[in-house]
């Protein structure tokens, strides 16, 4: 494919010398406007806006142009592999550390490890994020963005039932159904569907009990007690969470929690549903650390949203690591964070978490102790599905296809399965992503 690629760039550069040679009278082509292509899957109309509105202001201060072309999550490999199988792939991409696996086992992108090193030194990443993109000596994408789960709940809420915020799941459980007062409030808002958000709770509530889904070598260890313990814990919880938890993603799980409906969440971010509800003030919404099982080292599930580059032009590189500095300076890069979506979206470099853009924001400023918790939170003992330094599985990347523990939880709820035959299937259906069997 590269070597594709090479052979294009010198047929043009071909045609332009020949175009020249049969000109009577030479003269100086106008310089072309540098375009970026920038392929992301952050539909959302807001953070489409930040991006604009960010994009023309590097325009004005360099006359490079980035333009912006969103996908879905659930078609981001399809239209990529497609767009590079064509020999049209963006210059630059954007997506988890699982999308830099997947298009590096492809051999789409490039390696950036002097980039990497560079804002490292001038700004200082978090350690986590930066390190779970570094393999084979080479980090293959640029860490931009974090996002971690976190356990919310509604302060005002259990200060009326005489409730401490939760410390265990036995806790959770207690308060869930001390709380549960249907149809007027359910003690959790817990998704039950088949859906990417499910599965992402039940990853939380298995790496939260000390679990993993790859051990050191990459071998697969889902099928362990942890996640035996996860799925009753899921279990025990679903009973008092609504009754339309079937069709919960993040949206509907969080207007719930916000609207008073739900008493506890696990989410990303539950800043901004709850925010606009009115009544709602900032020291009614609590966060604690992921609860623990007793004994069990808790870990928070979290991403790292990056960069990848797709193209090996070098005025294109050149173009893409300067557009990379300006959004990385520590105002436009905290304006990027807060704007995108409040609270959500968190900054990885120390310089970051210092920027006034960041916790000036306007909806942010009323929640740093929230915002302070998350960050907090999210350093102590993060994961992702690999062991952080290891070279993951090739196949990393499709693990999460078809919902894996999420349709493990069901076949607990819904089919009358145990606990022990539920984490079976977990891993049964891993290993068929994986291609193990």
């Amino acid at each position: 494919m590269r070597t594709v690629r090479n052979i294009f760039a010198l047929l043009i550069v071909a045609s332009v010398m020949l175009t020249s040679c049969k000109a009577a009278t030479p003269t100086a082509a106008p310089e072309e406007e540098i375009v970026i292509t920038f392929w992301h899957q952050e539909q959302v109309d807001r953070r489409i806006k930040v991006l604009d509105k960010l994009f023309d202001e590097f325009y004005e201060e360099t006359g490079i142009r980035v333009v912006q072309e969103t996908m879905t999550w659930d078609e981001q490999y399809v239209k990529l592999m497609s767009a590079i199988e064509a020999g049209n792939p963006p210059d630059i991409t954007w997506g988890t550390e699982d999308t830099a696996v997947t298009l590096l086992e492809a051999g789409a992108i490039y390696p950036v490890t002097d980039l990497v090193k560079n804002l490292d030194a001038q700004y200082t990443y978090v350690p986590s994020h930066r390190d779970r993109l570094f393999w084979d000596g080479e980090y293959w994408a640029v860490p931009v963005l974090g996002l971690s789960y976190n356990f919310w709940y509604r302060a005002d809420m259990f200060e009326e039932a005489g409730l401490e915020p939760p410390e265990t799941w036995d806790d959770v459980i207690a308060a869930a159904e001390a709380l549960n007062d249907p149809p007027n409030r359910w003690g959790i808002a817990l998704p039950t569907g088949e859906t990417l958000y499910g599965d992402q709770v039940m990853m939380s509530l298995l790496f939260a009990n000390g679990g993993k889904v790859m051990a050191s070598g990459n071998e697969l260890v889902v099928n362990s007690p942890e996640m035996v313990k996860a799925l009753e814990i899921y279990r025990d919880l679903a009973q008092f969470t609504p009754p339309d938890a079937g069709n919960y993603t993040w949206p509907e799980a969080g207007q719930a929690f916000a609207q008073g409906k739900a008493a506890m969440l696990i989410t990303f971010n539950a800043v901004l549903d709850y925010d606009i509800v009115e009544g709602n003030v900032p020291e009614n919404l609590g966060i604690v650390r992921m609860p623990e099982t007793p004994g069990k080292d808790v870990r928070t599930v979290s991403y790292t949203l990056c960069i990848m580059f797709l193209t090996d032009d070098p005025v294109k590189l050149e173009a893409i690591q300067t557009w990379l500095s300006w959004m990385m300076e520590p105002e436009n890069y905290g304006e990027w964070a807060a704007e995108f979506e409040p609270g959500l979206f968190l900054p990885i470099t120390e310089a970051g978490l210092e920027s006034e853009s960041f916790f000036g924001h306007e909806m942010i400023a009323p929640y740093q102790e929230q915002v302070h918790s998350i960050l907090e939170l999210t350093q102590l003992n993060t994961c992702t599905t690999w062991e952080v330094g290891e070279k993951p599985d090739p196949f990393s990347g499709t693990i999460y296809l078809g919902f894996p523990t999420i349709k493990a939880a069901q076949l607990v709820l819904f089919e009358g399965a145990t606990p022990v035959e539920g984490a079976a299937e977990a891993e049964r259906i891993i290993k068929e992503n994986l291609g193990r069997e």
